[in-house]
């Protein structure tokens, strides 16, 4: 990191602090304006994770932070503490009140601490210079004397250097030898060997809302409206679910093609039910859209869907879409028993969902006529890896009378309009 700016080698990448390269070098973690967020390898898709900030990836891949001097997993509180480093078995260090910790066992005093690649030594900081210890709290060894500033610590993948920071520049410790040197000038290094092939990450592009109009339904007013989501990005939309015997929901996992050829598998938050509608029933992944309804300019949202799960297809190809590769509408139709599914989207393709079409409304009860914002969300939860996600929300200014509805202004790209 220079200058606020984050870099990849030579290549800056976006602004932000404290990278740190995921285990399988597809995503860096960072700091920014007081959150953390994470990026594709070159610096696409990048999101907002949580407040807070120092970001760490365990070996499993699921990230954790500090926020307010707490080590944060998913959401979720483990102890209090600063500077999290996780050992490629899993053991977490961290300081806390000025002592170096792995698990509850204080080891020495110091901060900053670093797991060896090959989890038998921690490196640290204290009284500004740079130490190391075993993991099993033998062999301590001041490693620098005349420093007196050194932070930012971390291991080369080799295990033969130490880098650190100091006066703003990247040092390089050797191990073997004692040798320090001049790396770059920067911060917050973290070096890691990032595998020459790359992910070819879906782009889900969400279309602006449109063919909007009101349906009576009691005394009720249901907003109908048509969806539209695109793949734009580098590679197919590939979902496979499964389950066991007995259990009504399949857990999902997105399997992505990569420029070697090959493909990898990534776990989901999301999930594939097997959803029964007159029209169709098949399984839908969960969630992957979502529709709301706020006041113009208003910073509360009124009334949302009670839709959020697609079956993934190749349904209308855009210009440039080569020959349709998933059947569009499968998805286990018909067919609640099966254990296992995939369905996907090839890139080029549109799926389209039509006005009032399987949950295609919003119940409009307790909302005056007036002017109003219709949001369309696609991946709301973040549950797909995309290479961007700046495309996934479109909206349209309404304008509602009785019923009758009217499209004022199309924005794509954004939630206010």
């Amino acid at each position: 990191m220079i200058g606020g700016t984050v870099y990849a080698d030579a290549k800056p990448l976006f602004r932000g602090a404290q990278p740190a390269w995921s285990p399988d070098g597809s995503l860096i973690a960072f700091a920014r304006d007081g959150q953390v967020w994470t990026a594709n390898w070159d610096g696409s898709g990048q999101r907002p994770i949580a407040k807070g900030n120092e970001p760490a990836w365990r070996r499993n891949g699921r990230l954790t932070y500090v926020a307010d001097g707490q080590i944060v997993a998913a959401g979720t509180t483990l102890t209090r503490g600063e500077n999290p480093s996780w050992s490629r078995d899993g053991r977490l260090a961290y300081d806390v009140d000025g002592s170096i910790v792995i698990g509850s066992h204080t080891l020495t005093t110091g901060t900053d601490p670093a797991w060896s690649p090959d989890a038998t030594a921690v490196a640290f900081v204290r009284d500004g210079e740079l130490w190391a210890i075993g993991a099993n709290g033998t062999a301590e060894a001041q490693l620098t004397t005349s420093h007196g500033d050194v932070h930012d610590v971390a291991w080369t993948p080799d295990r033969k250097s130490i880098l650190f920071v100091s006066g703003g520049v990247i040092q390089t410790f050797d191990v073997a030898g004692g040798a320090i040197g001049d790396l770059a000038k920067g911060e917050s290094p973290d070096d890691k060997t990032v595998p020459t092939a790359h992910d070819l990450l879906p782009d889900l592009d969400q279309d602006a809302p449109a063919n909007v109009y009101v349906i009576g339904q009691g005394k009720h007013r249901l907003l109908a409206f048509r969806s539209a989501v695109a793949n734009v990005g580098q590679g197919p939309l590939m979902i496979d679910g499964t389950r066991r015997r007995g259990q009504p929901i399949m857990t999902a996992t997105q399997v992505v093609r990569r420029s070697d050829g090959t493909t990898r598998r990534i776990p989901t938050t999301g999930w594939l039910k097997y959803d029964v509608s007159p029209t169709h029933s098949h399984w839908h992944f969960h969630p992957f859209e979502r529709y709301e309804v706020w006041r113009e300019h208003g910073k509360h949202m009124l009334a949302h869907d009670h839709k959020q799960g697609f079956c993934f297809g190749d349904r209308h190809p855009m210009r440039g879409a080569g020959p349709p590769v998933f059947a569009a509408g499968d998805c286990g139709l018909y067919k609640p028993w099966l254990r296992s599914v995939s369905e996907g989207s090839s890139v080029r393709y549109v799926d389209i969902y039509p006005p009032a079409f399987h949950g295609q409304w919003i119940d409009l009860g307790g909302i005056k006529d007036g002017r109003y914002v219709l949001v369309h969300r696609a991946n709301p939860a973040f549950a797909l890896r995309e290479r961007s996600y700046t495309n996934d929300v479109a909206s349209v200014l309404i304008s509602l009378r009785g019923s009758s509805v009217r499209i004022l202004k199309s924005c794509a790209g954004s939630a206010s309009c």
